[in-house]
């Protein structure tokens, strides 16, 4: 297994991407219940979203998983094309 973190702060990313990319509570729990579901990201066995207002960090633990999956899922939380975090 592996831990693999996919993250951007006020050092990385600007203000207004921040704040698109933030997690309520509802989102955080939406998003992790979507995953139980067995929906979204394969062979993640446990994960951790963490968002305040400078930083949105995504924890997961699974054996082979990418970091483009979890792009994919962080954008497609937000209704976010995958290519505009990608930079950040």
């Amino acid at each position: 297994m592996h831990i693999y973190c996919l993250g951007l702060n006020h050092r990385t990313a600007n203000l207004r991407l921040r704040e698109r990319l933030a997690f309520s509570d509802a989102q955080v729990r939406a998003a992790l219940t979507h995953l139980g579901r067995g929906n979204g990201l394969t062979g993640v066995s446990e994960m951790v979203i963490l968002s305040t207002c400078n930083r949105v960090e995504i924890y997961a633990v699974s054996p082979q998983l990418s970091f483009e999956a979890l792009e994919t899922f962080l954008a497609a939380c937000h209704h976010l094309p995958p290519e505009e975090i990608r930079p950040f």
